[in-house]
């Protein structure tokens, strides 16, 4: 991770933080006084720094995914994050920053300093609402992954993380199989048969260079549990 401050970087950052937008200028002056710009590089974990501290913030440049880690190993990941998306919210109400954030590519956050956070929350109501918000959101995405994952067989699982993806990035993934597997918590041969699946209904094709081509509309149909 690397850090830089400064006045220029400030302003810039200001008018990508997009969850904040409704918020009057002052308020977002004072959010953005101590404000860091960190940047991460791909694969790496931004849920805490070197010194285990929790990362607080939001999203500038770059997608990052948020996922629960089970005592096995296992992940299952809960939403994709990129510019404008907040990072740590559960930490600014006082509780554990339980959801792990990877970085799918060179990330860039505009990280806020918590306590700096908790004062103005007391006196801005408008933004202590806008924060309880966004941790709403996250809350809401959780359950319905954690819903997914229980109750859903691995081919609409995959379905559905194809289409979170391809909404983030368009519709030509670089995905293996592998990243797929631990994305939606199962094992490399189960997703691999369900690509081959995928794939005969023409909903997935590997292009000559590696990359995943998807299918929206047919990926939705997956998703839904019908069969074309």
């Amino acid at each position: 991770m690397s850090e830089t401050s400064s006045a220029g970087s400030h302003r810039s950052d200001e008018r990508q933080l997009k969850v904040f937008l409704g918020l009057p200028a002052e308020t977002r002056r004072l959010l953005l006084r101590d404000t860091v710009r960190c940047t991460f590089p791909p694969h790496q974990e931004i849920s805490h720094d070197d010194a285990d501290v929790p990362v607080v913030g939001v999203i500038l440049a770059g997608l990052t995914r948020a996922y629960l880690r089970g005592p096995d190993g296992r992940e299952q990941t809960v939403r994709y994050l990129r510019s404008g998306d907040l990072i740590g919210a559960p930490v600014l109400f006082g509780g554990p920053a339980s959801i792990c954030v990877e970085c799918l590519s060179a990330v860039a956050v505009a990280r806020l300093t918590p306590v700096a956070v908790q004062q103005l929350m007391r006196h801005d109501p408008l933004l202590a609402t806008t924060l309880a918000r966004e941790l709403l959101r996250e809350h809401l995405a959780t359950v319905e992954q954690l819903h997914m994952a229980t109750f859903f067989p691995v081919r609409q699982r995959v379905a559905r993380h194809l289409i979170m993806r391809a909404q983030a990035e368009g519709s030509v993934l670089d995905l293996t199989q592998k990243d797929l597997a631990r994305t939606v918590g199962s094992v490399r041969e189960v997703v691999g048969r369900t690509m081959q699946d995928l794939e005969r209904t023409g909903a997935v094709s590997r292009r000559a260079d590696g990359r995943l081509e998807i299918d929206l509309a047919a990926l939705e149909v997956a998703a839904a549990g019908r069969r074309q």
